[in-house]
């Protein structure tokens, strides 16, 4: 009927899925102390209690984070070390860290094609640096920095949104989750942050 319960608004609703504490902040000027745990070969953030992930699942996914620039970053931190992982199932990963819709769609048709080749190389890619260039309670841009296998620095920015009391990836309409990679020469105008 018409009378359904009312839609969401599009102020970010929706308490936090785990209970994690939300922040009026709206900025992030200095790196979060943080714990960091092997997620793969990358080391990810972790404060289950304060920014996240406050759920890890039995085959290693982990989710729930906290409604705050702090908690956006933990996300986008721990998606991109869950994309790396190549013992993760990457059609989960989509299902479950992209915000619904054609881009969505198009990442989990993409995985399920691509699930018999393993793209595993031998190093991987760690954490550098971090800014958190916009956030709202309901939408964040994340940009991170991480140095290659081969030393280089790069950076990509990641398109985050609060849905149902997560935050989850915008990709775009053909799927793709990380806008652009680019190189850095250096990490001048990042705040640093590292585990590795």
């Amino acid at each position: 009927g018409a009378s359904s319960a009312p839609s969401k608004s599009a102020d970010g609703a929706g308490k936090s899925v785990c209970g994690l504490p939300s922040s009026t902040e709206t900025a992030l000027g200095t790196a979060p102390k943080s714990q960091w745990e092997l997620v793969g070969k990358m080391a990810a953030p972790t404060e289950p209690k304060t920014f996240g992930p406050g759920l890890t699942a039995g085959d290693g996914f982990r989710s729930c984070f906290a409604q705050s620039p702090t908690g956006a970053l933990f996300a986008a931190a721990n998606v991109i070390a869950l994309g790396s992982s190549t013992s993760l199932d990457k059609t989960k990963l989509a299902e479950n860290f992209l915000v619904p819709g054609r881009g969505r769609d198009a990442a989990i048709a993409e995985t399920k094609a691509k699930s018999s080749s393993t793209s595993s190389s031998g190093g991987t890619a760690q954490f550098r640096g971090f800014l958190i260039k916009s956030f709202t309670p309901a939408e964040a841009d994340v940009d991170v920095a991480f140095q290659l296998p081969t030393g280089q620095y790069a950076h990509t920015v990641l398109s985050l949104r609060w849905v149902d009391g997560d935050w989850k990836v915008k990709a775009s309409d053909d799927g793709q989750i990380f806008n652009a990679v680019s190189q850095l020469s250096d990490l001048s105008g990042f705040i640093l942050w590292t585990g590795a």
